[in-house]
């Protein structure tokens, strides 16, 4: 858990593919719990799918966001830029 540092709400901080432990948690219990963790940010109500189109932007709160990203076909074109902003570090 962290706090997001411009609202100040709790919010999970946890990726799907990372590997965690909690320190002080037995192994079994710690994994355990990860795993409910992750099937719970997982849920397909949390979940958006976006369907291009030329010309698309789409931007979200790194901090806050679990993202990725589905296969594409080789033949279509794809450019990607990232942008980073200065701000405040979460808490």
């Amino acid at each position: 858990m962290r706090t997001h540092p411009s609202s100040g709400k709790p919010l999970l901080f946890l990726s799907a593919r990372t590997e965690v432990e909690l320190v002080g948690v037995a192994p079994e219990e710690g994994a355990a719990l990860i795993a409910r963790l992750r099937a719970h940010v997982t849920q397909d109500r949390f979940r958006y799918e976006h369907r291009w189109q030329v010309g698309d932007i789409v931007y979200w709160d790194n901090q806050a966001t679990l993202h990725s990203r589905t296969a594409f076909a080789e033949t279509e074109r794809r450019v990607l830029k990232r942008v980073s902003l200065a701000g405040s570090r979460p808490f």
